[in-house]
């Protein structure tokens, strides 16, 4: 029982340091200080813009062209893998 209390506790703070960690990146993208990043700033730290132009696309949920920080923070669903 003491082993599986400290490994849901060791889960617990790598969860809120990876969203600590997501919640900083996103004020360092957002250059205006407007609390929504733009297709512009989302892209400025990125190699790939095709492939990041298609994931800002998909979490801006509400089509405005930004990105509100709570669509920024959204966790990846995992998919489900097909049986061959």
């Amino acid at each position: 029982m003491m082993k599986k209390l400290a490994v849901l506790s060791v889960i617990a703070l790598l969860s809120t340091s990876a969203m600590a960690s997501k919640q900083r990146s996103f004020v360092k993208l957002d250059d205006n200080q407007d609390q929504q990043l733009s297709l512009e700033e989302f892209l400025k730290f990125v190699n790939n813009t095709d492939r990041m132009t298609k994931v800002f696309k998909f979490r801006d949920k509400d089509g405005n062209g930004y990105l509100s920080k709570e669509e920024y923070l959204l966790k990846k669903k995992k998919r489900k893998k097909k049986n061959s």
